[in-house]
């Protein structure tokens, strides 16, 4: 148990490492032995599905669904974030997408910003001291709403790219690969929680849980990025591309944020739970969206962006200071009294007039 829990933290220390040293790896191994890129599309779309379920499952059971209820009532900040994550976001990521010169490439990098966060954003919000229980509820909503929502903005941004999108298939891959985990993997808390007690799971299980959603991530992500090997090394310039696009993106969500939050008195924890959770995205679900439905190079963004996302949510998390300073309310200034000017006298003063009358 003891070797199994500093494994975890080791690799959770050093994930982006990995995650650099695996895509190395494996575009280098690809490039001899060619196994991925001569997988039949079938396979290939089932072994994602595979992945991305093994990647997603362990981490809806760490979800702690149990706190939902200790902050229902912050409705403003669930439509906020819901408008943030389903709206702007949506916006941004079509208009960047367009720029791509492939268009599958321009789908994949839109998928991979439509979907919503994992239970893995929430050790960014805890990190950031932001409301964890808030941060938990958004995931759940925003998971919830993905069903309609995603397949809705695939059908028009399908439309308006001329990029084929089956929509039902989409519909099937959300249900196998999100809400299922998520039903199955509370299923599974609730009743771990009640026959092992109530910190069974954060102090026994969560170990072996983050250890398995990291290192099948890491097998997702090599597996993606092999299958596009030749494309990678004959367009190197794609990855900056996409680097910069989410970097943009990024940054925008955040300054609207604050703007916004800081108008309406957000506080800080809560500011940091909404924020974590509409910059970072699940891109397991995203690659198993690209692979099953659109294949070629739509599959490349989820492979590459689950390296960018730690850099910049990283980042951002050391920007605390700058954050708190930022959510501050604007202090109104007073106007300066003139030490010199002579007092003023409220002739109507009772005291005043009978002291003259005298």
């Amino acid at each position: 148990m003891r070797r199994v829990e500093l494994v975890a933290r080791h690799v959770r220390k050093y994930l982006l490492v990995y995650l650099i040293l695996v895509m190395a790896l494996a575009l280098v191994a690809e490039s001899v032995t060619h196994v991925a890129e001569g997988m039949s599309r079938a396979s290939y779309s089932q072994l994602i599905k595979v992945l991305a379920i093994v990647t997603i499952l362990p981490s809806m059971v760490l979800l702690r669904g149990e706190e939902i209820g200790e902050v229902a009532k912050l409705w403003r900040e669930s439509l906020l974030t819901v408008m943030y994550v389903y709206v702007l976001t949506p916006i941004l990521t079509c208009l960047f997408a367009s720029m791509f010169g492939d268009k599958l490439v321009g789908a994949g990098f839109f998928v991979a910003n439509l979907v919503p966060a994992s239970s893995a954003s929430l050790g960014y919000v805890m990190l950031a001291s932001g409301n964890i229980e808030l941060a938990t509820m958004l995931i759940v909503l925003l998971v919830i709403l993905a069903i309609p929502v995603i397949p809705g903005y695939l059908t028009l941004y399908s439309s308006l790219s001329s990029v084929s999108i089956p929509v039902g298939s989409v519909i099937e891959s959300l249900t196998l690969v999100l809400v299922a985990p998520l039903i199955i993997g509370q299923g599974v808390r609730y009743a771990l929680r009640r026959r092992k007690g109530a910190t069974y799971v954060e102090n026994e299980l969560k170990p072996f849980l983050s250890l398995t959603t990291m290192l099948s991530m890491l097998v997702l992500v090599a597996l993606l990025v092999a299958r596009k090997e030749a494309v990678l090394f004959t367009k190197p310039l794609l990855g900056v591309e996409i680097f910069v696009f989410q970097l943009i993106i990024v940054l925008v969500l955040i300054g609207v944020t604050v703007t916004v939050n800081k108008s309406l008195g957000i506080t800080y924890e809560e500011h940091q739970a909404m924020t974590f959770v509409a910059i970072t995205k699940n891109q397991s679900v995203a690659a198993a969206i690209a692979a099953s439905n659109m294949g070629g190079a739509a599959t490349i963004p989820p492979a590459l962006i689950p390296v960018i996302q730690p850099v910049l949510a990283i980042t951002y998390l050391h920007l605390e200071h700058v954050v708190r300073n930022a959510l501050k309310p604007s202090r109104v200034s007073s106007p300066v009294k003139n030490p010199r000017a002579p007092p003023v006298i409220d002739v109507s003063d009772r005291n005043y007039l009978s002291s003259k009358q005298m």
